[in-house]
């Protein structure tokens, strides 16, 4: 999704998310946007690894991460 900053992506996602019980990868141009997101995605209930603080990530895992640092994704298989 893209939109202007405090249009309610991060909102309207996390809804969606939780009511379906997806999986997901949020790829994001700032750390401080990474922060937010792992931060309002936990307190609603979503189990999420923010690239920061977990360095192992499975592909069963809600991910949330830099474009700089998308390559730590290497090992995951996407083809699910």
């Amino acid at each position: 999704m893209k939109s202007d900053t405090g249009t309610g992506k991060t909102t309207a996602f996390k809804h969606y998310v939780k009511e379906h019980n997806l999986k997901f990868i949020s790829i994001v141009s700032r750390i401080s946007l990474a922060d937010e997101q792992y931060n309002v995605f936990s307190e609603h209930g979503i189990e999420c690894k923010n690239y920061r603080i977990d360095d192992d990530f499975a592909n069963t895992d809600n991910i949330i991460i830099t474009v700089d640092s998308i390559r730590k994704l290497f090992k995951i298989d996407f083809t699910e």
